[in-house]
């Protein structure tokens, strides 16, 4: 069995979390502390770093983890390039990993759309007969909460009718909207983790900040079967 560590929306030496009453460093501090109390080895980012002032720190602590990451609305392909230079195009951060029974992708939806060079790439790929994982920053399926409404995946539509033909099971894990959520429409399962610095009100009719927790989630992949755990903090709280 695989333990990986979903982690995302940490939003470093950005002005939106200074103007709570949080502290996103130490919150990073806590949930990577965690992590390797649980003898977990493996860490997915997903997306949201902050800003390029706080790259080098954010990646020196992950350095002691193996990790993969996908670019979030508020990162830049440019500025991650000289810490993670992965993927099959320059100008994007996208790329593959088989993973015992699963074909893994990252995709980068940076722009706030998935390019149509990463759709027919992704189309191509996804021909092995394997279940899918898929990490993207933004949520695919329609979330019932004001950032859906605010801040959808632009072209998330294409991404659903090209995942909805494929003959498996895909399983995507995403973070974007600051909350947990767990969904399936046919043949995909979406689940939407929390963020490390603050969350979005799910229930309000607009954007509301909910800043007492944060947290992050586990996934286990084996052969037959995926499991997760949602991991809860309090903000403020040692």
């Amino acid at each position: 069995m695989k333990r990986i560590a979903f982690i995302t929306d940490i939003h470093l030496d950005e002005p939106s979390p200074r103007n709570h009453p949080i502290e996103p460093y130490k919150n990073l501090d806590i949930v990577l502390t965690d992590i390797a109390r649980r003898e977990i080895g493996e860490i997915v980012f997903g997306g949201d770093i902050g800003a390029g002032t706080a790259h080098s720190h954010f990646f020196a602590s992950l350095s002691p983890f193996k990790l993969d990451l996908v670019l979030g609305n508020h990162d830049k392909n440019d500025e991650v390039r000289p810490y993670f230079d992965r993927g099959v195009d320059r100008n994007e951060l996208y790329y593959k990993s088989e993973e015992m029974e699963h074909d893994v992708f990252f995709l980068d939806s940076s722009s706030n759309s998935i390019s149509i060079g990463q759709l027919k790439w992704l189309q191509q790929e996804m021909k092995a007969d394997k279940d899918i994982v898929l990490f993207i920053h933004h949520p695919i399926l329609p979330i019932a909460c004001a950032a859906d409404r605010a801040f959808h995946l632009g072209n998330r539509d294409q991404l659903v009718s090209l995942l909805r033909d494929v003959d498996r099971q895909i399983t995507v894990f995403c973070g974007h909207y600051h909350m947990n959520d767990d969904q399936v429409l046919g043949n995909i399962r979406q689940i939407c983790t929390q963020s490390m610095a603050f969350q979005l009100v799910k229930e309000s009719t607009e954007i509301s900040v909910d800043s007492s927790s944060f947290g992050y989630r586990i996934i286990e992949l084996s052969e037959n079967a995926l499991n997760v755990q949602s991991i809860e903090f309090r903000n403020g709280s040692e």
